[in-house]
């Protein structure tokens, strides 16, 4: 069970950070080496394995390195 604190702090950790399953191209753009088309690539691979479990996840679409995930992994969540 989670403690009222807990889902406090875990609710914090993730404020300003993007929800995979739920940003648009706009908000994944925002993130540093992502642009339109690695964006649209990003929403296609969500639709495909309807919505993303972890944020590694990334890795398997083409266009992102483990390098760019690295950069980009510390904006992430996964809701």
């Amino acid at each position: 069970i989670n403690s009222p604190l807990k889902v406090i702090v875990n609710a914090y950790q993730d404020l300003g950070k993007i929800n995979l399953n739920t940003a648009d191209k706009e908000q994944l753009m925002s993130l540093f080496g992502i642009g339109e088309k690695l964006a649209q690539r990003i929403i296609d691979y969500r639709a495909k394995v309807e919505g993303f479990k972890e944020t590694d996840e990334l890795k398997n679409i083409k266009g992102i390195s483990d390098d760019k995930y690295e950069k980009i992994k510390d904006f992430l969540v996964v809701k």
